[in-house]
């Protein structure tokens, strides 16, 4: 059998990887994490499928986990291409998070097709061993070189089953383990247990029990006779019982109607106590229904205008404290603002003019003409002012900025050239100290100004508002005064301190005036009813020394049932006892047989362990030699002298003889004991690998070598390639 290719879809960390094989020796030389292992167990499961199922923890042992936690998809696995019997095949194989999601498929290469001739059970099919022989032979990793005892006894079982051609999987030392812990089950000389012992001990029981049975039959005889003494003992009482019911139901009935009578005497008390207290609130008092609804609707309409006044009193104060800390008492005026604005608007027009102003007649006419207009203008705002507030405001703003323009342009025309660039520094440094004088921005002397003058409406607007909130409260407060002063002088009557809750107040008078008309009604109706109950009261019955006469009564029926139950029980034990006298002698002779069958049984198994244990000893004398050369052929071409005289038992167990004296191979270093295993798996895959003969997978065993050790391990592998396809995985080109 030889691997021809394959192609890794996600296994692991190895995603869409691919590999073509050649014969006899292929080297893998990649850096540690590379996914080396992760390769060898790819090859492996896909001849023997995956280890482990959806849960457990993540281990070596659960291949399905460890492999499918590198990657988020649902199934891993790919395609493998080997060559059998001069026939080419491919196997698609594919694993998900649970064994029923895997799929299996082998496509003959040569037709296409799906080959029928091979199961998921390929690996066995094709090599003649299980997973199991697969990686303790062909398969050597770095970490797990060594055999353990356990290995090698599984291991020498199955060369025995090879050798003696028994395909079924047993072996004599599953057998010889099935019969000891059958023999185990009939007898056991540490504990005393097992069938034979259970027998004896049943069968001694059996006849304790016979003899107690008998001791119960006259056991019951004698409660029985008891049990009708206790009888006639509770009769008598159960005559007494009757007798003292009548008396004390009529008893009863007579002390619920006194301790209703006491309960409504109580109630009534309480009643009258109130209603003198009502009575003596309302006493001479001018009151009603009426009255009290109405101050109770007065008492809700000043619950609005207070919670109106409230919401006067503090709008816009926020507001407006700001811009009054903002202006700190010293607000300009509109004009001084439009002034300024005015100032600046001219005084860029002339920058961006290069200074140039008109020199013709007909120009100076018009500016002296805009400042006459102006003063008259002026005049006529002093007029508006008596008319419009807000006329006189525009026309003074309007007449100022006509009189400002007409001046500024008269002597700007007049001074044509004596202005210079200092004088409109001059003029800006004045607008910016106007702005810092009210803490404006100067960076920007436009939009200061504008921003100032918008702030002075709001303000001046913010207190034309509280002007007309202040006429408003003014006027609520009228009407709350009107409100208490009609509520106030009723509720003097019923309260000598008043607070401002005036709805609460007015609505308990209200609730105490209905009930005081109330209670003179039911106290009427609560009298009447205690008379009806004085009638019905017996005070010649005592509850009292009736109910104590009854509870000794029944503490006697007590004792005595409880008495009767017990020794029914006991007579009923004892007649179920005694009545499995039959029963008992029957399972005695049943168990009497059974010990003989027992006996006989555990010494036939016995027998048969015996002669199984001398025909395993014959056998393995018989496949040890095959074993045995195979690995002394590998292990004698190390050079080296420590590796001389070495033997391997029965058991796979490898012994070597140095100076006269026989010594485990445990006394070696790593070194030593990693080369003889790797030996004896080579003489494993020599062995039992009676079919096809597999690819071996070596996964870096040799890290523990020196250069003389490994320089002949890496002699026994170029020869070992000569028979065999090897796959070689390593991080070190010093191990090639």
């Amino acid at each position: 059998m030889k691997i021809l290719s394959l192609h890794i879809k996600n296994f692991g960390k190895l995603k869409d990887f691919d590999y073509t094989f050649n014969d006899g020796k292929n080297v893998i030389l990649k850096e540690n994490g590379f996914g080396k292992t992760t390769l060898a167990v790819f090859i492996k499961c896909m001849f023997y499928g995956i280890k482990g199922g959806n849960k457990g923890g993540l281990s070596d042992e659960n291949e399905r986990l460890k492999y499918l936690t590198w990657e988020t998809t649902s199934l891993i696995g790919g395609t493998l291409d080997f060559e059998h019997d001069n026939n080419s095949y491919r196997i698609e194989r594919y694993f998900g998070e649970k064994p029923s999601m895997d799929t299996f498929k082998i496509i003959n290469l040569k037709t296409n097709k799906i080959e029928k001739n091979f199961t998921e059970n390929l690996g066995e099919e094709l090599f003649g061993v299980d997973s199991y022989g697969f990686e303790r032979s062909t398969y050597i990793p770095q970490k797990i070189v060594e055999f353990n005892k356990k290995e090698n006894a599984t291991l020498s079982n199955k060369l025995a089953s090879l050798t003696y051609g028994i395909d079924d999987g047993s072996s004599i030392d599953d057998v010889i383990i099935k019969l000891e812990n059958e023999s185990k089950k009939y007898y056991k000389l540490s504990g005393k247990s097992g069938y034979i012992a259970e027998s004896k001990n049943k069968i001694s029981n059996l006849e304790i029990k016979i003899n107690e049975c008998q001791t119960f039959e006259s056991n019951a005889n004698m409660i029985q006779t008891e049990i009708e003494s206790v009888n006639k003992k509770i009769e008598e009482l159960n005559f007494k019982l009757q007798n003292l019911k009548p008396k004390l139901e009529q008893a009863i009935s007579s002390s619920a109607y006194k301790e209703e009578y006491e309960r409504q005497m109580q109630n009534v008390e309480k009643v009258r106590v109130r209603y003198l207290e009502l009575k003596e609130m309302f006493y001479n008092k001018e009151i009603n229904e009426s009255v009290c609804n109405d101050l109770i609707t007065l008492s809700q309409e000043l619950i609005k205008i207070k919670g109106k006044l409230e919401a006067l009193e503090s709008a816009s104060d926020n507001e407006l404290k700001t811009y009054s800390n903002k202006f700190n008492g010293k607000m300009p005026s509109i004009n001084e603002i439009d002034t300024q604005i005015a100032l600046y608007d001219n005084m860029s027009s002339n920058k961006n003019n290069n200074y140039s102003f008109a020199s013709n007649k007909t120009k100076r006419i018009y500016q002296v003409l805009a400042s006459f207009l102006g003063v008259i203008l002026l005049f006529v705002s002093v007029f508006c002012y008596k008319v419009n507030v807000v006329l006189g405001i525009a026309t003074t703003v309007v007449s100022t900025i006509i009189l400002l323009f007409g001046i500024l342009g008269v002597l700007n025309s007049k001074n044509k050239n004596s202005s210079t660039f200092d004088e409109y520094e001059k003029e800006e440094n004045e607008l910016k100290k106007f702005l810092l004088n009210y803490g404006y921005d100067e960076s920007n002397i436009k939009q200061s100004l504008l921003e100032l003058r918008g702030d002075v409406l709001i303000y001046l607007k913010l207190l034309k508002n509280k002007e007309q909130d202040f006429n408003e409260i003014n006027e609520l407060k009228l009407k709350q005064q009107k409100i208490e002063k009609a509520i106030l002088p009723f509720l003097n009557n019923f309260y000598d301190t008043i607070n401002d809750e005036y709805f609460t107040l007015l609505t308990d008078v209200k609730t105490n005036y209905l009930e005081y008309l109330g209670l003179e009604i039911k106290l009427k109706e609560l009298e009447n009813s205690i008379k009806e109950y004085s009638l019905k009261v017996d005070n010649n019955l005592n509850l009292n020394e009736l109910k104590v006469l009854e509870e000794k009564i029944n503490a006697g029926l007590s004792l005595y049932l409880t008495e009767k139950e017990k020794l029914i029980n006991q007579k009923n034990n004892c007649e179920q006892n005694a009545n499995l006298k039959q029963e008992y002698i029957q399972l005695l002779e049943i168990e009497k047989e059974n010990f003989k069958k027992y006996f006989n049984k555990y010494n036939t198994i016995s027998s048969t362990i015996s002669f199984l244990r001398k025909a395993k000893d014959s056998l393995c004398s018989k496949y040890l030699k095959p074993i045995t050369d195979a690995f002394l052929n590998r292990a004698n071409k190390i050079n080296d002298s420590e590796i001389k005289n070495i033997s391997v038992d029965t058991d796979l167990n490898v012994n070597v003889l140095d100076n006269t004296k026989t010594r485990d191979i445990e006394y070696f270093s790593k070194g030593y004991k990693d080369i003889i295993n790797i030996c004896l798996r080579l003489a494993l895959v020599d062995t039992i690998f009676t079919k096809a003969k597999p690819c071996i997978i070596l996964d870096d065993p040799f890290v523990n070598l020196d250069n003389k050790k490994f320089e002949s391990v890496s002699k026994i592998l170029d020869e070992l390639a000569l028979d065999y396809q090897i796959l070689y995985l390593t991080c070190n080109t010093s191990r090639l």
